[in-house]
């Protein structure tokens, strides 16, 4: 598959980069697991509108970071069986990037 977004590959490989950070050298999550995550997206200079309902795709975002995190923190992205996401701008506190949560379901 090819990407279209040239900065996708360095997006991918710091969210990684966490992971393992906090993460450790703890094994694989095994089983269904459930992923929660906020994004926090780049403010345009002239925005006038208060969510960021434009590109890129949520859905978009949350596949990249299943495959961020498939073999730091799982086996295999399959393995989610939950999202939760949301998208906002980074207004001040607040800073780009995301809040990822990963968590076993029993």
């Amino acid at each position: 598959m090819i990407h279209s977004n040239p900065e996708l590959m360095t997006w991918r490989e710091a969210v990684a980069w966490e992971a393992r950070r906090e993460f450790g050298k703890q094994e694989l999550l095994a089983g269904a697991l459930a992923l929660r995550v906020t994004f926090h997206m780049p403010v345009p200079k002239t925005v006038k509108r208060e969510l960021p309902h434009v590109a890129p795709d949520l859905d978009k975002l949350c596949r990249s970071i299943g495959d961020s995190l498939e073999g730091v923190i799982f086996a295999n992205d399959g393995q989610i069986t939950n999202i939760q996401a949301v998208k906002f701008y980074a207004f001040p506190p607040h800073e780009p990037g995301a809040t990822i949560r990963v968590s076993e379901i029993d």
